[in-house]
């Protein structure tokens, strides 16, 4: 009696499970295509080869230098710390933006080229020369221009319309408190 319990309960068990593994449906093994995304908005992230790679991120100081009383000129723009940026690309790089935007990108996202002096990283961005004789803005001598793209509904892709000549480089959202900042060697 024990004997025919235990094939008869082995006969169950064996008839409720199928003889192949079940195999998963196509829906739950495929990859879903998702675009990589920024951590969080207004962050700018490096895209390099279907990943994204943080860059260094600073909040400037605002520099004002002044020269004999503002007789003989002054300067005006942001300092980063440090002489080099903790992040490397290459010459063609390309970055994404998680941002909301009600206008176009090229008017809130810019990328400008910086001068390294005295161990630190500068944009200069206004500047007056003797008895202001000519004065205005000069961060257009280092920007640098910019191709864009829609990748998501909130994530922005863009990349500079040049190759990059070595040196410092920083992007900038309008807005936003950061600069990330990186260098190509």
């Amino acid at each position: 009696m024990r004997m025919t319990m235990l094939f008869l309960g082995l006969a169950i068990a064996s008839a409720q499970q199928p003889l192949t593994k079940p195999q998963a449906s196509p829906a739950t093994t495929a990859n879903p295509t998702t675009t990589p995304a920024p951590r969080w908005a207004g962050e700018i992230m490096q895209s390099l080869e279907g990943k994204l790679v943080p860059l260094e991120s600073q909040r400037p100081e605002q520099v004002t230098k002044v020269k004999g009383f503002g007789l003989r000129g002054a300067t005006s723009g942001f300092v980063f710390k440090g002489s080099s940026a903790t992040t490397k690309v290459g010459a063609s790089p390309a970055f994404v933006v998680k941002i909301a935007l009600k206008s176009s990108p090229k008017s809130v996202i810019q990328l400008y080229r910086l001068e390294v002096v005295s161990g630190k990283r500068y944009l200069l961005l206004a500047k007056v020369t003797s008895m202001a004789r000519n004065s205005g803005s000069v961060s257009g001598d280092s920007q640098v221009g910019l191709e864009f793209d829609q990748v998501s509904a909130d994530v922005i892709g863009f990349k500079p319309g040049v190759p990059l000549a070595p040196g410092e480089y920083v992007a900038t959202i309008d807005g936003e408190p950061l600069g990330f900042l990186f260098r190509v060697e």
